[in-house]
Parts: C-alpha cells; sequence; structure tokens
C-alpha cells in the first residue's frame, strides 16, 4: 500500500491502455500542416539550390523541426524543372554495400555488380534516363550513416555536374565526411533549421485555422510544443478535436485544459520518439513527466546519475542556469503525453519508488515541486495530507492554476480546522475563473466558522476575501459597507494579542482601501494607502497598499509617480517572497499611467511581456491582457490596429469575463469602428456596451463611458460633448485630474475660451507629456497661437499618436492662416497632408472663413473627393444614399461650392 505523507491508499481502477494504436491524418490534417510550413524559407533554400556556385545545400535541425516536411516542399517547388531522387540513411553500425541506393541496385544484373566503376556509370546513366534530360536533385534523409559505396556514387554524381544534393541531418556532425568537407569548403551551402518563435507560431497557427487566434491560445500551444513545428500542427489538430481549440465570434480561442488524447497522431510521434530508448531512459523520462520540475539535485537522485546524464545527453533532459539548478523535461509535450498513458498503479509505483530514495520535506519544497507533488499524487488517486493539500493549492492560486487548486482542497471538509483557509483558496480559484457568484458562495457558506473563530486574523481574511468576491456580483457592493463596520466592531470586541490585532486591521483597512478604488473614492483612499506605503517594519502590508496606490496616483494626475512606483513593487516583490492579495492590481494600475500619459507603445511592450511568460494559464487572463493592448491602441487612435486586438479579447471575455470587462471591449469597438469610418459597427457596439449593466470598478465605467461618448462624439452626436463636459466637471469635484483632463481634451474639439482654460488648468495638474500636450494645445486655441499648437502637435508625433497630433496640427493651420504666418501654415499644412494617408477619419478639420464641417459631413466629403459614388459611400458608412445626398448638399453649401470637381480640389479634404 502506497500512502502520500499519511494520507489514504491510491484507486485500483486501471487508467486507460495507451497501445499502438495510431490515426490516419485526414485531409483537413494534411491541410492545416501544409499551413505550419514557413514558405519564405522554402524559397530561400531553392534559390541556394540553384545557384551555379554550389553543390547542394545542407538542412540542419532538431527532430520534428520540419526538414523533411521543408525537402517535400522543395520538391513541389522544383516540379516540372527538375527530376528529384529521394535516398535515405541507414544506422551508424550499417555494413550493406550501396545500401542507400539499393533500389538502383536491384535494376543492375548481378555480374556488374562486382566493379565499382560499372556500378558507379551504370547508375549514373539510369538516373539520367530517368530525369529525361532534367537537372538531378538528391535529397538525402534519415541521417547519420551513407555506406562507403553509396557514397562513392553520390560523390560522382555531385562532382560530375550530374546532380545536386539537399542533405537533411539533426546536426552537421551527423553528416558523412565527404559531405562535411563540402560543407567546410563552401560548396554546399547550410540552412538552419529552428524551432518556431511565438510570433511565428501565431502567424502559422492563424494560417493553419483561417482566422484570427487569441494571443493566449498561441502562448498555451507554443509553451506545450516548444515551438516544434511538426508536435505545434500535432497539437492545434487534437485540440480542435477535442474542442479545447474552439472558433467563438470568427476568433480561435482556448477554453479548458490542454490534455492529449492517449490514442493521437501526437501520442503516436510520441511513441515513434521512445521507441529506440533504453528502458532505463524510457522509465526515467517517465518519472520526469511526473516530478515535472524539480532542483537537480533530487532529479539526480531519483533517476539515478546515470540516466540522468544519459537523458541530458540524448536531448530529454533541460537544465536551467539559475543559482539553484532546476531539472524539466526539454519537450513539454511528452510528459503530458506519457502522464495520460500511464495507469493510476503505475503513477502510484513511480511515486513509492521515488520517494524511497528522496523522501519529500514539506519545509524543503518549492512552489513547483509542491504542485507535481500534489498533481502526481491526484492523478495517482491518492489523498494528500491536508496541511500538503492547502500549500500546494495555495501556490497553484499563485501560479494560476484554479483547477488543481480546488482538487487539493476537495477533501478538506466544512468540519476540519483549515476549512477556512480552504474555503478562502476555493474563493481565490472561482475568481480566476471568474465564476465570482460561486466565490461568494463559498464564503458566505462558512460565516459562522468565520465568526465564531479564534483566529481574529483568519476571521479578517474571510471578510477582506468577501468583501472583494462582492464587488463582481449584481448588488454585491451594497452588501460592503455593513460588512466591513461589522467586521471592524469585531475586531476591537476580540481580546487579543497586539500583533493579531494590528495585522487583523490592516487586512480591513486593505479591504476599505480597495472598496474606495472600487468606488471611485481616489483621493478618500489615498493617505491612508501612502501611510501604508511609508511602513516598511510590514514589507507585506507596504506592498499591498503600494499595489492599490498606483491606481489612486494615475487617476489623481501623478501618473509618472504611479510608472516608478510600479517598478519599485516588481523590484520588491523580486526577492521577498511576498504575495500579494491581488497580484495584478498595480499593472493594471500600470497600464493605465502609461497609456494616459500617451506612452501606449511601452504599455504594448509590457502586456506583450507579460503574455509571453504566461503559458497555460494565459485561458484565465489572456483576455483582460488582450483587452488592455486594443485599450492602448484605442486611446492611442490606432482604430484599426485596436479593432483587430479588441475583436480577439471580447471573444475571450464574453466566454469567461474576467472583472465583467467584457463590457469595456464592446466600448473600446465602438470607438475603434469610430476612428476608422464605420458608422455601422461603431453603432452595434455602442448599443451592446449601453445595454449591458455590470458591476465594475469606478475606472472600468468611467474607461467605457468615455469610449462611448467619444465614439457619440465622432457620429456627430449634438450632445455627446456636453456629456463629456459634465463628466469632466463630476471629476474635478472628486479630485479625479486625470479623467477630467482626457475627458476636457475630447470635449473641446469645437470649444470656446472658457472651455480651454479649464483644460488648461486641470492639465497642469498632471503628470507626464499627453498632460504637455493639453496645455499647450489649450494655451494655443486661448491665444490663437500656431506655435504653441505646433508644439503640441511635435509632442504627439514623438508619442506615434497620429490623432492628436492631426488635431494640434489643424489648430496650428487655422491660427496661422489667420495670423498670416505662411511659414508656419506650410508646416502644419505638410504634417496633415502626411497624416491624411493614415487617418480614416480627422478628428478635426482645417476651417475656410470659420465653416465647419461635422465628423460625418467631413467623412463624406473624404470619400467623395476620393471619386467614390453616393451609393459606394452610403455603403462603405452603412448609412442611406439619401442620408449621404444630405451630408453633401451641406458640405457643398457650407464650403460655397457646387461640384465634385470642385471638391476634389480643397487640398485639406481631400
Amino acid at each position: 500500500m502506497t500512502t502520500v505523507w499519511g494520507g489514504a491508499s491510491p484507486s485500483t481502477e486501471k487508467g486507460g491502455e495507451h497501445g499502438s494504436q495510431r490515426r490516419a491524418m485526414g485531409a483537413e490534417d494534411r491541410r492545416r500542416w501544409s499551413s505550419f510550413i514557413r514558405q519564405d524559407v522554402v524559397a530561400e533554400t531553392a534559390a541556394e539550390l540553384l545557384r551555379s556556385d554550389t553543390h547542394g545545400v545542407a538542412v540542419t535541425g532538431p527532430r520534428g523541426v520540419g526538414k523533411t516536411t521543408l525537402a517535400r516542399s522543395i520538391e513541389t517547388y522544383l516540379a516540372g524543372t527538375h527530376h528529384v531522387v529521394r535516398l535515405f540513411g541507414a544506422g551508424l553500425d550499417t555494413t550493406v554495400p550501396y545500401g542507400t541506393l539499393a533500389l538502383y541496385m536491384a535494376r543492375l544484373p548481378q555480374l556488374g555488380q562486382d566493379f565499382p566503376m560499372a556500378v558507379i556509370h551504370r547508375i549514373t546513366e539510369n538516373i539520367c534516363a530517368e530525369a529525361g534530360g532534367k537537372p538531378v536533385l538528391l535529397i538525402l534523409d534519415d541521417m547519420p550513416s551513407v555506406d562507403t559505396q553509396s557514397m562513392g556514387v553520390l560523390m560522382h554524381l555531385i562532382f560530375s555536374g550530374t546532380a545536386k544534393i539537399l542533405v537533411l541531418a539533426r546536426q552537421t556532425s551527423d553528416m558523412p565526411e565527404d559531405l562535411l568537407w563540402l560543407l567546410k569548403d563552401g560548396l554546399l551551402s547550410e540552412t538552419q533549421l529552428e524551432n518556431l518563435s511565438w510570433v511565428e507560431a501565431r502567424k502559422l497557427i492563424g494560417m493553419a485555422l483561417g482566422g484570427s487566434v487569441a494571443a493566449s491560445a498561441v502562448t498555451a500551444l507554443h509553451t506545450c510544443s516548444g515551438g516544434n513545428p511538426l508536435v505545434l500542427h500535432a497539437l492545434v489538430s487534437e485540440q480542435v478535436g477535442r474542442g479545447t481549440l474552439l472558433k467563438h465570434n470568427a476568433t480561435w480561442v482556448i477554453h479548458g485544459e490542454l490534455r492529449l488524447d492517449p490514442s493521437s497522431f501526437l501520442s503516436d510521434l510520441v511513441q515513434s520518439r521512445l521507441a529506440g530508448e533504453s528502458s532505463q531512459v524510457r522509465k526515467g523520462i517517465e518519472k520526469m513527466s511526473l516530478i515535472r520540475r524539480a532542483p537537480l539535485s533530487v532529479v539526480m537522485d531519483a533517476l539515478g546519475h546515470d540516466v540522468a546524464a544519459e537523458m541530458e545527453e540524448r536531448g530529454y533532459l533541460k537544465v536551467s542556469t539559475g543559482a539553484r539548478r532546476y531539472a524539466s523535461l526539454r519537450q513539454p509535450y511528452i510528459g503530458e503525453t506519457l502522464r495520460g498513458w500511464l495507469s493510476q498503479d503505475e503513477k502510484a509505483a513511480l511515486y513509492a519508488e521515488m520517494i524511497s530514495v528522496v523522501p519529500p520535506d514539506l519545509a524543503l519544497l518549492r512552489s513547483h515541486e509542491l504542485l507535481a507533488i500534489a498533481a502526481w499524487a491526484h492523478d495517482a488517486g491518492m489523498t494528500l495530507l491536508p496541511e500538503v493539500a492547502l500549500a500546494a493549492a495555495k501556490e497553484a492560486v499563485r501560479l494560476v492554476d484554479p483547477g488543481l487548486a480546488l482538487k487539493c482542497v476537495a477533501t478538506i471538509d466544512s468540519s476540519h480546522p483549515l476549512a477556512l483557509q480552504a474555503a478562502l483558496i476555493k474563493r481565490s480559484a472561482y475568481s480566476i475563473l471568474a465564476d465570482y457568484a460561486r466565490a461568494v458562495l463559498v464564503l458566505d457558506e462558512i460565516r459562522d466558522t468565520a465568526e465564531a473563530g479564534n483566529d481574529i486574523c483568519e476571521y479578517a481574511s474571510w471578510v477582506a476575501g468577501l468583501t472583494s468576491s462582492l464587488l463582481w456580483v449584481p448588488d454585491g457592493h451594497e452588501r460592503i459597507p455593513a460588512i466591513l463596520a461589522k467586521a471592524r466592531e469585531h475586531v476591537e470586541a476580540e481580546n487579543v494579542e497586539f500583533s493579531s490585532h494590528g495585522r487583523a486591521v490592516k487586512i480591513l483597512n486593505l479591504a476599505t482601501f480597495e472598496f474606495q478604488v472600487y468606488r471611485g473614492q481616489f483621493v478618500e483612499a489615498a493617505p491612508g494607502l501612502e501611510e501604508g506605503f511609508k511602513d516598511r517594519s510590514d514589507p507585506e502590508y507596504r506592498l499591498n497598499c503600494a499595489s492599490l496606490l498606483v491606481h489612486v496616483w494615475a487617476v489623481l494626475g501623478r501618473e509618472l509617480d504611479a510608472i516608478e512606483l510600479f517598478e519599485t513593487i516588481e523590484s520588491e516583490l523580486e526577492n521577498s517572497g511576498i504575495v500579494l492579495r491581488q497580484t495584478d492590481f498595480h499593472l493594471h494600475g500600470l497600464v493605465l499611467a502609461l497609456t494616459w500619459t500617451g506612452q501606449w507603445q511601452k504599455c504594448l511592450e509590457v502586456l506583450n511581456s507579460v503574455m509571453s511568460t504566461m503559458a497555460q494559464s494565459s485561458q484565465y487572463s489572456g483576455g483582460i491582457v488582450e483587452l488592455g493592448m486594443g485599450l492602448a491602441y484605442t486611446y492611442a487612435g490606432w482604430g484599426s490596429e485596436a479593432t483587430e486586438v479588441l475583436l480577439v479579447a471580447a471573444a475571450q471575455l464574453e466566454m469567461r469575463d474576467t472583472y465583467n470587462t467584457c463590457v469595456l471591449a464592446y466600448s473600446a469597438l465602438a470607438l475603434a469602428f469610430a476612428q476608422v469610418g464605420n458608422s455601422s459597427e461603431a453603432a452595434m457596439y455602442l448599443a451592446l456596451a449601453q445595454a449591458r449593466e455590470v458591476p465594475g470598478t469606478w475606472i472600468n465605467r468611467a474607461v467605457g463611458e468615455f469610449f462611448c461618448k467619444m465614439a457619440s462624439n465622432w457620429m456627430d452626436d449634438p450632445n455627446a460633448s456636453g456629456q463629456m463636459m459634465e463628466s469632466a466637471l463630476a471629476d474635478i469635484a472628486c479630485g479625479r485630474v486625470t479623467t477630467a483632463s482626457m475627458s476636457l481634451f475630447g470635449a473641446t474639439a469645437y470649444g470656446a475660451r472658457p472651455q480651454f482654460e479649464l483644460l488648461e488648468q486641470v492639465s497642469s495638474r498632471r503628470q507626464g507629456p499627453m498632460a504637455e500636450i493639453s496645455v499647450l494645445l489649450a494655451q494655443a486655441c486661448q491665444q490663437k497661437d500656431p506655435i504653441a499648437a505646433l508644439a503640441a502637435a511635435n509632442l504627439a508625433e514623438g508619442l506615434n499618436l497620429p490623432a492628436v497630433e492631426s488635431r494640434c496640427s489643424v489648430v496650428a493651420l487655422d491660427f496661422a492662416r489667420e495670423a498670416g504666418d505662411s511659414r508656419r501654415a506650410r508646416a502644419a499644412q505638410e504634417r496633415l497632408d502626411r497624416l491624411v494617408l493614415s487617418i480614416p477619419m480627422m478628428p478635426l478639420v482645417p476651417q475656410s472663413e470659420r465653416v465647419r464641417l461635422t465628423q460625418r459631413e467631413l467623412q463624406v466629403a473624404k470619400l467623395a473627393s476620393r471619386g467614390l459614388g453616393n451609393r459606394a459611400i452610403a455603403e462603405k458608412m452603412g448609412v442611406s444614399v439619401r442620408t449621404v445626398e444630405g451630408h453633401l448638399y451641406q458640405v457643398f453649401d457650407k464650403l460655397g461650392i457646387s461640384s465634385r470637381k470642385e471638391l476634389m480640389q480643397i487640398r485639406e479634404v481631400s
């Protein structure tokens, strides 16, 4: 009987047999696989083969990287112009003469086979006869060995100019010596195939599936496959078949865990890979599939030094270079596949064998080791001791594996002393899954235990967990003030030691601060958070306060301070081992601070970096990360790029609405489509955004409302500017300087002097380049100063904000013309001439004798000036032909013209 640190024995139920069955690759699979071929490499390699000064090309790269597929593609590429002969090497111990050319040898008379020169000439004659006058290409596959006699024939074919050769090998050292010398002398070119990068994987997966692919899905698939094209193809095909990779609203997303079918094509690849390995190596690989990741010293003890060394030499074991060297399987998919093959009994037996050599010690285990033990025990049907299960569940939550966390604590019942802690873990796991109602239910069910408990800090944690979950359920926030007030009374009434009391108070403080941030009470939250950030005696409390403070400072006009604070938090977290209550608060605050200051490109760099390290956990938070990218593009005015990213984000959030942000994605899509002139799509997403009422933070609601008002403004809603002005005044009254400034910037496209005075006054209380642009533009409009407007345009150009730059340039052009300043008018016009090529719709149009075209009139005028007829314009804008005719009438009347020809001659419109 095998136990896990005193737990129950495993089930005797036998797992599924993996066997040797193979699945034929169907037509759809073949179509998908053809998309995984890098056509640029095919063309480059074929060009090398056609060079007159080379005898051929050596293609090198690891197993599964696509060498054989590349050769087949080149064969297809050269079809009709070349005669291709495919040849295969043999094992290292081959002694069969002419083994590589066996098919040609079978055609020769027995008498002539004893004379090498006769064999060479006869085979050459046969190949030339088959070629029919076409150039010959020899493809030599399946290294490492070619017998001496076959090599002599090949070298004759090469040096006589009869044929060129394409050699496929894992590394150049596997090539026959004669070919190796050709490579060293430059007579053979070399093409090195590498595993796919993330960007290449996304491109090829998109081509294979025929649609947009969520970055989170690409990250999960790329990580699991290690970038190996053959494995990636098999993994994509398998997950599509399982329904784990599915298409939702034209976007492919991951929904559920990446699990491998023991009878799948990918499993066949693993079976083929392991077929030639010794039993010791195979068993070592099975153990590593269950160990997953552990210190090298532990792995060496568990596997045996000789086996571990051989596995590393054979390319199965990867060892990190950090201070504490960790070992894991080099190809993650092998471990995933093997875990599916092994039965519960086999897993239990391997576990028992390992712990007999390396007894586990909870105090010494790191997070990955603890999770591996927990996953192994669960797969083997074992029951972990509650203390071990709870520790593993905490790590699973920290590393964003909610499924494993829930499995770990499932056996801790409500009567156990650890029940409250287990409930808090469940709450965190359900929050990751965006099942907020379930998270609330879990904590409500254990209310009596929490309130009757002796540990005041556990009680405070229960309160904080409950209030945090209530933020995201309908009417949940209404319960929070009473819960917090009762909790403070409870804590004050308890007669506990000073340190426990102080800790409980701080936990409740953080819950209160979180609620204030949720409601938009940033001025009220700031003093307590700043005081907490200064408290270096309690690093955990300090960093939790700082995480919320990033949000607060970003809204209160201290954006650059917020960015610096984020960097401080990251630096201190790296070496502290502290886990924040809300691990992503400060990242969200950073995204806002960078975007609002105009540093949207840096924001994208941060989010891309986050996405690249998310691995399979990307399915839980990938949607929110891509939403952040979409918001950055939308704020920056890059509508086309924004729609592409936001549609993918919305598809994921519709399936798992993390933080109830799907409505925010709709709001951003409304503005992004308005920015590119797609009025029908903009109106559709505007309606979707305005129709949904879900609980959300003040910041998310404020950003969403801003986008909706801006979208309406772009579509000529006469009330939009006034609504943005009202929002700005409300924010000013609450000290929310940053959001007030942005609303004022949006509301003053056609503003009056008092509005520009207010824009200058509010924006001067902000930090960062966008604040400086706002101040310069406000000053320019008050003083009719083209110099200040051009300075603002120059700053916007440096931030790659074309919509903002165009608005500042239009203002500069109008004021320069009015002042008779031809030099600055010309400079402004040159900017607009450049920008009109990249902006589908200008946010502002230069005025002719103070003529003002609305956004819709400007859009119609631009399309008409490009030669489009009324029906074509109507189809492009999603409106009726009669509406287009009405807008054109207004344009002609305002500009004092009577024909399209005159319209096309107006430079600023065209």
